[in-house]
């Protein structure tokens, strides 16, 4: 006759759960975001979610999972984050920005990880905007679904060749920024922002750099590189306050891009000149030169 104690009913409930097989979604542990860079090519980009089955063993059964946007979530996260400040909000990617062709994560027979492919278009998304696609799980066909990570905030971040955002939104590709004031030289570092497959944004000259629409209208230039690697220099905001004359024919700073290779460290290096006038300040004659050190994994 065995006798057994409440301790063995406990370890007994321990260990079933310690061993079950959980579903979960593949996210980070700060509000289940799951961060992704795509670049800005023109063209449609392909990406994937995924889930994980935890516990010992492998499944038994294929396993169907249903995924559908949970507009809740991203109430959840832009109030748990912010607040009031509405004008802090992360906002959500448009539909047209993205497709799914079949809204379901099949995990095999036999293996712990299935994947869904979406397909986006990021040409034209601001880099002053946090992009949510919220997404959670629907219903599963076999197996138990972790509540805590049944859902994800699928974030989309942009790049090009030349400029990277980053999770944070202040934070971007940080340049060494060396010139000449008119008379005066300077040295500082400049932050600049991917628009779009071929063109940057940055404040002109040494105007404060500040994370505004208000202030990018007032101050920050796009700089495009043509296919010649010739750079054109515009404002940002082509009807707003601040003017902008590009200055070609300069031999050290002809308005170019280049990419240059200096005892092995390799540098991407903008030469620009221009003019620009802030509102009523007067006139400024810029002449910089922007590197940014980089490796071919890069």
């Amino acid at each position: 006759m065995t006798v057994c104690s409440n301790s063995c009913d406990s370890d007994y409930i321990f260990e079933k759960e310690l061993y079950k097989q959980v579903i979960s979604l593949i996210c980070s542990d700060t509000y289940n975001v799951l961060s992704d860079t795509q670049e800005l090519t023109g063209e449609e980009v392909e990406s994937y979610i995924a889930v994980s089955v935890g516990g010992t063993g492998t499944t038994s059964t294929d396993i169907r999972l249903a995924i559908v946007e949970d507009e809740t979530k991203l109430v959840d996260y832009n109030f748990n984050n912010y607040d009031a400040d509405v004008s802090r909000y992360a906002q959500r990617l448009p539909v047209w920005r993205y497709t799914i062709d079949d809204a379901h994560i099949i995990v095999p027979k036999g293996e712990r990880t299935g994947k869904m492919k979406i397909k986006f278009n990021p040409n034209g998304l601001s880099p002053d905007t946090a992009y949510f696609l919220p997404l959670a799980i629907a219903s599963t066909s076999a197996y138990e679904i972790n509540q805590k990570k049944n859902y994800l905030m699928y974030r989309v971040l942009i790049k090009n060749f030349y400029a990277q955002q980053q999770s944070a939104a202040t934070s971007y590709t940080l340049y060494s920024d060396n010139g000449m004031k008119g008379s005066v030289s300077f040295s500082l570092n400049k932050q600049v922002q991917p628009l779009t497959k071929n063109s940057v944004r940055m404040m002109a000259g040494d105007l404060e750099f500040k994370s505004t629409v208000a202030s990018y209208e007032a101050g920050a230039i796009v700089v495009t590189v043509g296919d010649d690697n010739k750079l054109t220099i515009k404002p940002y905001k082509e009807d707003g306050t601040l003017q902008v004359t590009q200055v070609d024919g300069d031999a050290n700073y002809p308005n170019t891009f280049t990419l240059e290779n200096d005892w092995g460290t390799k540098w991407k290096k903008f030469l620009l000149h221009y003019k620009y006038k802030a509102g009523t300040a007067a006139e400024v004659d810029m002449r910089e030169e922007l590197k940014l050190e980089y490796t071919d994994e890069d």
